[in-house]
């Protein structure tokens, strides 16, 4: 099951493209070390439309029905300090920014579903099914990816 880790654990992607981050006009360094980066995606329309470019190709790349948005380390210390964020969370009807993350992981689940794909977060599936592996752009199936696979244990 292929795992894209939203909106935390994305400082390698702010670092390509400042303007994901919250602070579009600070420029961060790749992260070299593990841990969990306090800098996260902000959900800008420009930043949710890249999102779910990536996640139409993990969906055409993986034959899996569900793909993992992760979502389980996500500091908001970045969206408690942006407008832009208040903002959203208050046109939403959210009590608090954290909830962003809830509303967020919908989006994405909607967008999935529509592409005929589930996600998981969490603990929310301990197993993946195959899909058919995807047609490569002259009409065959792809090689290697949907020939085998093995569902995902903790």
């Amino acid at each position: 099951m292929p795992e894209i880790d939203l909106p935390g654990h994305t400082q390698a992607a702010i670092s390509a493209y400042p303007e994901l981050g919250n602070v579009p006009s600070r420029q961060h360094e790749t992260r070299t070390t593990w841990g969990i980066s306090s800098h996260i995606l902000n959900l800008s329309d420009t930043t949710i439309s890249f999102v779910l470019d990536v996640l139409d190709e993990v969906v055409d790349v993986f034959p899996f029905e569900f793909v993992h948005i992760g979502g389980d380390e996500v500091p908001v210390e970045e969206w408690r300090a942006s407008a832009d964020e208040l903002a959203r969370a208050a046109a939403l009807g959210l009590d608090d920014v954290r909830e962003l993350q809830g509303w967020f992981a919908g989006r994405l689940a909607e967008h999935l579903a529509a592409r005929g794909a589930r996600w998981a977060s969490g603990t929310s599936s301990s197993t993946a099914r195959r899909r058919p592996a995807p047609r490569s752009s002259r009409g065959r199936r792809s090689a290697g990816y949907g020939s085998r696979w093995t569902p995902a244990t903790r």
